[in-house]
């Protein structure tokens, strides 16, 4: 690789800790509140491109982080727009960008909430192997839940 994109992705991991670790749980909840409230609805050009969903896709590269914006998405809504983009999208990106230590907490979790089982069946396999993603969809529900 050359050597001013190494450059680039260092100073970019290193904002996005700092942004993490910058975070209190006021700031985790406003996240939170904005991001269901645009993704409530069929999802449109401006709501992927907003600081909303970018705050939330930042998130996800801190393994506590991220799991604490999940499950208070969960806590906050119900609507299935919204809990089907988290699982395709940031639940997804999560298990992929956090592989072993993420899949455990997703199937420790997927034994206490049904709603969580059923937003993992919108998980594709991404950069997962094929064991964590037999074990995700083993755990997930596929009930038609998310079906018109």
């Amino acid at each position: 690789m050359n050597e001013e994109w190494l450059k680039y992705r260092e100073k970019l991991s290193k904002k996005r800790k700092e942004f993490n670790e910058s975070l209190d749980k006021n700031r985790k909840m406003e996240i939170i509140t904005a991001w269901v409230s645009e993704f409530s609805s069929e999802v449109n050009e401006l709501a992927i491109r907003s600081e909303a969903n970018e705050n939330l896709s930042i998130s996800m590269h801190d393994l506590n982080v991220g799991w604490e914006i999940i499950l208070g998405v969960l806590l906050a809504t119900d609507n299935k727009n919204c809990l089907g983009k988290l699982g395709c999208w940031h639940l997804e990106d999560w298990l992929a960008m956090h592989s072993e230590a993420a899949v455990e907490l997703a199937e420790q979790y997927a034994t206490k909430s049904t709603k969580f089982r059923r937003v993992l069946s919108r998980v594709y396999q991404n950069d997962l192997t094929n064991e964590q993603y037999a074990r995700i969809k083993a755990v997930a529900l596929h009930d038609g839940f998310f079906e018109i």
